[in-house]
């Protein structure tokens, strides 16, 4: 094996036949992936088909009904016989086609969750799915990344990483390109190295691709887990031991039906045997795992969409966590899920005391002024700095200096002259400056023999290192106490309606750098202010008072302290009152003891730190609520575990498509998807890599953010209710059927045949199936029913439910059973009300699943059927008409015509059954 540590960057290039400066190019990284394969260095969950083939197929009660079809091809009928078979077909590959499909959605959601790497090709950075690397491409990791690949540093500033459980190495590691000369180092000394599945705690590097798939570090010491889990869901397994006692069940009632048959000689024994076996095989038993697992699969998938090569919505990552999120009552969320920072603009200008509403153009020499140093403060207007950047995978910027680069160019001001004539010396973000200095952005100009030093950012905090301001002649002022809070007054006049207010300053300096520069407090002018908007996610307020309707607390977490932040909580109801918001001083200010009496009370934190915000995640816990915490940091990697739903909002590509990004002019620039507003990524890769779910980026459709989270909920809770509806479905139509047998013996009468029996549990249910599966999840979050007033995991729900089903299945039975007895007055046969009994059903079992789906909290409701629901009920009918017309087929099915009188009696059980279920709509809700 190569000792890459061993190697200079140029000799891994060298040997990997790569190019350090612009990458491999795309047909090459083509060539080597279908030579090679994918990058797989996560397992891919995938279901066992064989195993659940041999389940079923080995059944006792498959290996009987094939008994039974040929015993009845034997001594009775074989058109019968063919039916049999026709039918166990039909209904065999439906469900295992369903349970295939299933397991090739969790797959896909598996696909979806994997890491993304940022890559080099053609000279040019993309975006790709982590399975798209290839050995010798050159990557870009920069905080809060997933290492992709076992790589060669080429070059890193101040990179760390988190290596736990993949090399001995404890904590943060330094990480460097350095060369060592050495032999056999283990990983953990191997400081030029990086690892796939590590994470980037700090910093940045470049590296070069050497082991891929299953030759890296953390593959070959079987420390790679699969990205997302699904196999463990509790009612997977409760479902697979009940199908399995079910079935012993439906064997003793077999053995028990016979002996009673054998003794008082009601029905023929072989039909007696064969219509027993039918209904122990249409209860489906075997099936009601692949049943649970499809319901489970649509609805997650049904929560994403996909556009383009993105996909929007929510990607419910884990189905294991499905049942907390269906049970969700408080949600920690950040505020950028409630605002569209992508389509952030500036509005308004403030440049000697007067405000601007900016239309493009500035007004006077002031606010040209002003918009000038605010480009120059995002120390990339250069095209120069720009390319130097994209070269060292570093050209990302915040949403905050997009919007002031998109105004500056549309006003003029951002030009190559502009380039020319403030050439940059030196910038530095916010999130790089030392734990001692300005939390701001600080650009080294350029300018007419001088050094100019810009500052940007919190107004408190610029103000705090102005010591003159510029008045309305452009003239410096001493800064004074009652100037400095006239500029606050009007920042916060210019807050309201969620803007956010960014201050500008600047100095001139003889420093040629800025860690030069010294003390900064008291050195810099105030020269105004700039407002930008950032539109609210559209439909935001809808989903906050529809989250609120539906019995949950929304807590708003906000990073810092801002009066922008009151504001947007307030005008969307997330506070109604001044006393529902709290900063950390506050909170050290009133004490631990009242702070914990109080704690519910407050849905806005400000300036919390990641302890605090921590210590509120466990309150809440420990209060008995189901907590929902959206993080957005990498530091809140902890928290989104230990929430019982950890959620973040990221990117997340589609197929196998990748995703270049430009810049403002054309040129393929920046790869960073998922910026905030101080520059830091939003929802970083390895937040998305552990987090339960993950809706994408707010846009300005609707799409993402709280909205995407709402989806989620509901489809979380659609997926148990879909589950809910499923098993009153299934206990109610086996509870009519096997009612119906025991009625037709004690009459002596066959009322459901072998064929009628296969058909109702086979196809009729089956399509009810298929039908839930299909359906969209509801759009609303319905509130608590009495029903649902006992929790889902207590043994008295499951006992409620099945009384209830038991209920709707009797009540089915009783109405057939009246339907038989009317049928007496027009002297029917015992063929013809066979037919009236097996016809009945299918409009009842319709309408069942029709009043188990109904909400009777919303005060109106409209019949919504899906296309599937339409096509399976057109092809009943057809099949049905067609046994009236080809008599060989009616056979089968045991249809047998009749008057036209009579057979409207095949509408009155659907007709009871639908008053049977208003009196339990009035009495339950929901059913």
């Amino acid at each position: 094996m190569v000792r890459w540590y061993d190697l200079t960057p140029e000799e891994a290039a060298a040997q990997l036949n790569s190019d350090l400066a612009a990458g491999l190019s795309a047909s090459e990284a083509k060539r080597r992936q279908k030579k090679n394969g994918f990058n797989h260095v996560y397992p891919i969950p995938e279901g066992n088909l064989s195993a659940y083939l041999k389940q079923i197929s080995l059944n006792p009660l498959s290996i009987m009904l094939l008994l039974t079809a040929l015993l009845t091809g034997l001594f009775t009928s074989l058109t019968t016989s063919i039916a049999i078979l026709l039918l166990l077909v039909i209904g065999y590959t439906s469900a295992i086609f369903i349970y295939n499909k299933a397991q090739q959605i969790f797959a896909g959601m598996s696909k979806f969750s994997l890491p993304y790497a940022k890559v080099l090709r053609n000279g040019h950075l993309y975006i790709l799915r982590q399975e798209q690397l290839v050995a010798g491409d050159i990557i870009f990791l920069s905080e809060g990344d997933i290492v992709p690949a076992d790589a060669r540093l080429i070059d890193s500033d101040k990179l760390y990483l988190i290596e736990s459980g993949i090399t001995a190495a404890s904590g943060a590691v330094h990480k460097h390109a350095s060369f060592y000369d050495f032999r056999n180092l283990a990983p953990h000394q191997q400081v030029n190295m990086v690892f796939a599945s590590t994470i980037v705690a700090k910093g940045r590097g470049k590296a070069i691709v050497c082991r891929v798939g299953k030759q890296t570090l953390v593959a070959m010491t079987d420390n790679n887990r699969t990205a997302v889990r699904y196999d463990h869901l509790t009612l997977f397994e409760r479902l697979q031991k009940a199908s399995y006692y079910l079935s012993l069940l439906s064997i003793s009632a077999v053995f028990l039906f016979t002996v009673l048959n054998l003794l008082t000689h009601r029905w023929e024994v072989l039909t007696g045997f064969s219509i027993l076996l039918a209904l122990s095989a249409a209860t489906l038993s075997e099936f009601y795992t692949a049943f649970a697992r499809v319901l489970v699969a649509s609805g997650i998938f049904s929560s994403m969409q996909r556009k383009d090569k993105l996909t929007k919505g929510a990607l419910i990552k884990n189905a294991d966590k499905l049942r907390s999120l269906a049970d969700v009552t408080t949600l920690l969320i950040p505020p950028e899920c409630l605002v569209n920072e992508r389509d952030m603009q500036l509005s308004a200008i403030m440049a000697g005391g007067t405000f601007y509403d900016f239309n493009a153009t500035p007004e006077d020499a002031l606010s040209e002024k002003l918009l000038r140093f605010a480009v120059l403060s995002t120390g990339i207007y250069g095209t120069s700095r720009m390319m130097e950047l994209n070269q060292a995978g570093e050209a990302t910027f915040s949403f905050e200096e997009n919007a002031i680069l998109n105004a500056g160019n549309r006003s003029g001001i951002w030009n190559r002259a502009l380039d020319e004539e403030y050439s940059l010396i030196e910038h530095r973000r916010r999130a790089d400056a030392p734990s001692n200095a300005p939390d701001c952005d600080l650009t080294l100009t350029h300018h007419a023999g001088q050094y100019i030093l810009i500052a940007r950012g919190d107004v408190k905090q610029i103000l705090d290192l102005c010591s003159h301001y510029t008045d309305p002649t452009g003239r410096p002022r001493s800064m004074t106490v009652v100037r400095r809070q006239m500029i606050l007054t009007d920042a916060g006049q210019l807050m309201r309606g969620s803007r956010q207010i960014t201050a500008i300053a600047t100095t001139l300096t003889s420093a040629q750098q800025i860690s030069s520069v010294g003390e900064l407090a008291g050195q810099f002018t105030f020269e105004g202010l700039l407002a930008f908007d950032q539109p609210l996610l559209p439909g935001c307020a809808k989903t906050v008072q529809k989250l609120k309707d539906a019995g949950m607390r929304l807590i708003l977490v906000c990073p810092e302290v801002s009066q922008r932040y009151y504001y947007l909580a307030e005008s969307l109801g997330i506070i109604t009152d001044p006393s529902n918001s709290v900063t950390a001083d506050e909170i050290a200010a009133m004490g631990e003891e009242a702070f914990m009496e109080n704690f519910p009370e407050f849905t806005l934190y400000q300036g919390l730190s990641i302890s605090k915000r921590r210590a509120i995640l466990k309150l809440w816990r420990d209060k008995g609520e189901t907590v929902l915490y959206m993080g957005r940091e990498l530091s809140e990697t902890t928290m989104i575990r230990e929430a019982d739903v950890g959620a973040t909002q990221a990117l997340t590509l589609s197929g196998r498509g990748y995703q270049s990004f430009s810049s403002l002019n054309g040129e393929k620039l920046s790869v960073s998807f998922s910026q905030s507003s101080d520059g830091s990524l939003n929802g970083c890769d390895a937040l998305r890599f552990v987090a339960d779910v993950v809706v994408s980026m707010v846009d300005g459709e609707g799409a993402g953010g709280l909205n995407a989270l709402s989806t989620a909920l509901c489809t979380a809770k659609s997926v148990f209710r879909n589950l809910r509806r499923m098993f009153t479905y299934l206990t109610a139509s086996l509870t009519a059927r096997v009612l119906l047998t025991l009625m037709g013996f004690l009459f002596g009468s066959v009322w459901l045949s072998t064929t009628q029996l296969l058909f109702w549990g086979l196809i009729v249910d089956l399509s009810a199936i298929l039908i839930l599966a299909l359906s969209a999840p509801d759009e609303e979050l319905p509130g608590k029913t009495a029903l649902r007033s006992v929790s889902v995991n207590s043994t008295d729900y499951f006992k409620r439910l099945f009384y209830l089903s038991a209920s709707l299945g009797g009540s089915l039975a009783i109405s057939q059973l009246i339907t038989v007895l009317l049928s007496l007055i027009w002297k029917t046969t015992a063929a013809q009300q066979s037919t009236l009994v097996f016809l009945s059903a299918i409009p009842a079992m319709a309408i069942l699943l029709w009043e188990t789906g109904r909400h009777t909290h919303r005060k109106h409701h409209s019949i919504s059927l899906s296309r599937i629901a339409i096509l399976l009920g057109v092809a009943m009918a057809t099949l049905i008409a067609l046994s009236f017309l080809i008599p060989p087929l009616g056979t089968a099915l045991g249809i047998t015509k009749m008057n036209w009188v009579p057979s409207l009696l095949v509408l009155l059980p659907g007709v009871l059954l639908l008053a049977a279920c208003e009196v339990l709509h009035r009495l339950l809700g929901d059913l």
